[in-house]
This record gives structure tokens, C-alpha cells and sequence, in this order.
């Protein structure tokens, strides 16, 4: 069983051979490359983030986070994020509002194509919060 160091190592090299290609889509993959993350993000001395290896940490966790793509399964999309957001939460590198809200968006798009005409509530309702979202995530943002 590894320690320390090297296993933070064998973290990041695990991180990033499997985002070197391109997406991650597969889900028990993601699984696995989230449950990495955690470990290396726990093995962070978040009081020294200054540090060189600190630094390329949270770059190899955020381009995992960036990596994730779970296709049309926006909600599934969402709720990854949503997890992120609450374990790797101390990585200012994540950006996390900002896939949220890329995230949200396609959900609404999605949302608009599948109404009819008939539905101008829904409609309205929706075009109102797909206009308004990324206001909100901003003051959201601006009051954490």
C-alpha cells in the first residue's frame, strides 16, 4: 500500500494519461477518476497551495472535472458537478459554476425543443431562466 507522496504520483499520472485523449464518458471510469481525485485532493496541504505540486494537483483535478462528458445525460452531467462542487469545493481552479452553467443550459435547450408551441407558459418560463441563470450564478457566486 502506497503512502504519501508516491501515491499522490500514481494519482496524477493516473489522471492524466486517462484525460490525455480527450472525454471521459464511460461511467464507472468516471467513478474511479472521481474517487482519485478525492484521494489526491485529501492529500493536498491546502495551507500550502502555493506549492509547485499542489498546484499541478489541482490542475490535473480540474482538467478531469473539465474532461467529464456524460453525453445527453444533462441531469447526470449535473449532478457529477454537483459532487464535485461539494468534495474538491477547496479548488478555485475547478470553476465549477461555470460548467453548472453550461450544464443548465443545454437542460434548458433541451426543455425548449421538447415543448410544442402550445406551451407559451412553459415557454416564457424557461427562456426567463435561461436568460437570467448566469446573473444569478454570478451574485450567487459574488455572495459565497
Amino acid at each position: 500500500m502506497m503512502h504519501g507522496n508516491s501515491r499522490g504520483i500514481v494519482n496524477m499520472h493516473i489522471l492524466d494519461m486517462a484525460t490525455r485523449n480527450g472525454y471521459v464518458h464511460d461511467p464507472t471510469t468516471i467513478q474511479l477518476l472521481f474517487e482519485i481525485s478525492q484521494a489526491l485532493h485529501s492529500d493536498t496541504d491546502l495551507v500550502n497551495m502555493k506549492n509547485d505540486a499542489n498546484q499541478q494537483q489541482a490542475r490535473f483535478i480540474s482538467r478531469f472535472v473539465r474532461m467529464v462528458d456524460y453525453g445527453v445525460e444533462y441531469e447526470r452531467h449535473l449532478a457529477f458537478l454537483m459532487e464535485c462542487r461539494g468534495a474538491l469545493s477547496n479548488i478555485i481552479e475547478l470553476k465549477i459554476n461555470e460548467h453548472v452553467l453550461s450544464v443548465c443550459s443545454k437542460l434548458i435547450e433541451t426543455a425548449k425543443l421538447c415543448l410544442n408551441a402550445k406551451d407559451k407558459y412553459l415557454t416564457s418560463t424557461i427562456s426567463f431562466l435561461h436568460k437570467n441563470l448566469p446573473a444569478a450564478a454570478v451574485s450567487s457566486s459574488i455572495a459565497i
